[in-house]
């Protein structure tokens, strides 16, 4: 079809999202804050594994792949099991009234 996929990892990223955790729970949130920033991706860095798969010459052979920091890794056991992801599909389209399935 001429029309590649990739499921990718982009890494745990310091966004915005983290200020719901915080009115939830304001100590678990200040306790959180400096490690949060020197661990996680900035935004930029996060996307990096993305913009990487969508422009890298001949990776279209790869298709189906998983990625993660720029690389193609083996995705966990989890992610290669055909009847978790068969179940998750039927959850999914039930979820979403999706009529029929493949």
């Amino acid at each position: 079809s001429g029309v590649s996929a990739f499921c990718l990892h982009p890494g745990v990223i310091r966004t915005e999202l983290g200020r719901h955790v915080e009115g939830w729970f304001p100590l678990l949130g200040a306790l959180l804050r400096l490690p949060a920033l020197l661990l996680m991706k900035t935004p930029r860095e996060g996307s990096q594994t993305t913009v990487f798969c969508a422009v890298t010459p001949g990776l279209q052979e790869l298709s189906g792949h998983y990625f993660s920091d720029c690389a193609e890794k083996e995705a966990a056991p989890e992610g290669r099991d055909d009847d978790v992801a068969w179940r998750l599909w039927e959850e999914s389209a039930r979820l979403v009234r999706m009529k029929g399935t493949w």
